[in-house]
Formats: C-alpha cells, sequence, structure tokens
C-alpha cells in the first residue's frame, strides 16, 4: 500500500516540478562488467527448456550501470537532493552541494530493458521546507535508449 501511495504521487506531482537546466548539473554514465548471481537453483521455470536452464546459470559479465551526477551549479534555496524510483523507492537523499558527485546504482542494462527492476528514476531538488524546486529526470527503455531530462543521452 505504502509503494502505490509513492507512486501515485510521483504521476501527480511529476509534471509539475521543472527540469534543472543542463548547464547546472552532469551525468556521467559508469558501464562496468559484473558476474550476475546465478539463478535460484531450488526453483524451476516450466517454460524453460533444459538447455535455456543451463545458458542462465552459467552467468558470466554482464554490462551494469552506475550513474555519477554532478551538481555544477545549485539554485537559491536548493539543500537537498532526493532520488525516487519508478516503484516509488528513495534511492538517494543527501544534502545537495555544489561541485559534490552523487553515485546512482541503476543496476543490469538488461534488467532495466526488460523492467525487471526500476527502470525510472526522479531526482529531485529541495528547500528546506522540503519543497521539490527543480528535477533531474532519469529513464532506461525497453529498447535501451537513456533519457535525461526527456534528452537522448545514448543508448545500451
Amino acid at each position: 500500500m505504502h509503494s502505490l501511495f509513492w507512486v501515485i504521487w510521483l504521476l501527480v506531482w511529476q509534471t509539475n516540478v521543472p527540469y534543472k537546466p543542463n548547464d547546472e548539473f552532469h551525468i556521467e554514465v559508469d558501464l562496468q562488467l559484473k558476474e550476475k548471481p546465478p539463478a535460484d537453483q531450488t526453483t524451476i521455470e516450466f517454460a524453460d527448456t533444459k538447455v535455456e536452464r543451463k545458458n542462465s546459470n552459467q552467468g558470466g559479465p554482464l554490462p551494469f550501470l552506475i550513474l555519477h551526477l554532478k551538481v555544477i551549479k545549485l539554485r537559491d534555496g536548493e539543500v537537498r537532493i532526493r532520488g525516487i524510483n519508478n516503484k516509488g523507492n528513495v534511492v538517494l537523499t543527501k544534502k545537495a552541494v555544489a561541485g559534490e558527485s552523487y553515485r546512482l546504482t541503476l543496476g543490469y542494462v538488461d534488467d532495466l530493458k526488460d523492467r525487471v527492476t526500476p527502470y525510472e528514476f526522479f531526482l529531485y531538488f529541495l528547500n528546506n521546507k522540503k519543497d521539490e524546486l527543480s528535477q533531474v529526470h532519469i529513464l532506461v527503455t525497453d529498447d535501451g535508449t537513456f533519457l535525461v531530462n526527456d534528452e537522448k543521452r545514448g543508448k545500451f
């Protein structure tokens, strides 16, 4: 129920918060190769064949996405950053400092594209009263397009 509240809250309020101008922040993409933990051996998907099950358990390094948000400039009153994903979970809450970099771990690229994990993030810049003054919207579409504030920044 709590998650549903946040999703509805995001849908209602996200359109009223202006995007933070591009010259006030920078997003650096850190794409790493990481081993994905093997699938749970105690469960079986009946739709899978033996070959598919064997291949899914082999693992291997997969692209893993981490973003670094560098705040170049803060507007008057912006004192905190709060990040929320499309499932309503808070993923970042920090004091906003100009020149500081903030890490945002998104996860495996295939999981983002397949919608297995959260694929959309809202980074809000807040004042002392916790009012949202501006936002940075990050989205990985199902075809791998990487968008920041509705601008295409690349494709995975």
